[in-house]
């Protein structure tokens, strides 16, 4: 009982600094979401980093964590998450060609 606990404790961390650091995201506190992104283990956490990337105009990293959310992500909704990200990494000036292989 105790380990389900401190687990449910772990995830709701986790999805609590998901959300604070979209909060941030909303408010253009770019540079300060990717403080809280870069630490958080959840595949979400990729997408919103490389969001936060793209929006600094650094596509390089902005395409390097799409690629790992589209590597490792198989939530909810997984086919338009993926397509989104997707599209982000073209409009960064990438390609998609080594993803679907």
């Amino acid at each position: 009982m105790t380990r389900i606990l401190l687990f449910s404790l772990l995830i709701s961390s986790h999805l609590s600094d998901l959300n604070h650091a979209k909060m941030l995201i909303v408010q253009g506190q770019y540079e300060q979401a990717l403080v809280s992104l870069d630490s958080n283990p959840d595949t979400k956490a990729r997408y919103y980093a490389g969001w936060c990337h793209m929006k600094l105009g650094n596509c390089p990293a902005a395409e390097a964590q799409f690629m790992l959310f589209i590597e490792g992500y198989t939530g909810y909704g997984e086919v338009s998450w993926k397509a989104e990200a997707e599209a982000n990494i073209i409009a960064c000036g990438g390609t998609i060609d080594d993803i679907t292989d």
